[in-house]
């Protein structure tokens, strides 16, 4: 089935949620196009970043400093790169 702009959707990886909404948003008609898509979340990030030391609390700093975890850091490494790498 031809999506928004005469391309064939192919199963492989075109079909993704993402791209889908992006298609529909291109689908619908004069009006924004898909580039305001990629600038919508400047000016949330920088309202989060200007409410956030308002609203949250201050973290005060621990008597000592803590010890690095090593094996936690490299079981969630190894964990995140297979999940990727299983993605992908």
């Amino acid at each position: 089935m031809p999506a928004a702009g005469g391309r064939n959707v192919r199963a492989s990886g075109d079909a993704t949620p993402a791209r889908s909404a992006v298609y529909e948003i291109q689908a619908a008609g004069p009006g924004p196009r898909r580039n305001w898509c990629f600038a919508l979340p400047v000016p949330i990030a920088v309202a989060a970043l200007v409410t956030a030391p308002r609203l949250l609390p201050s973290d005060t700093p621990a008597a000592g400093r803590g010890r690095i975890d090593a094996p936690g850091a490299l079981t969630a490494t190894g964990g995140l790169l297979l999940l990727v790498y299983a993605i992908a």
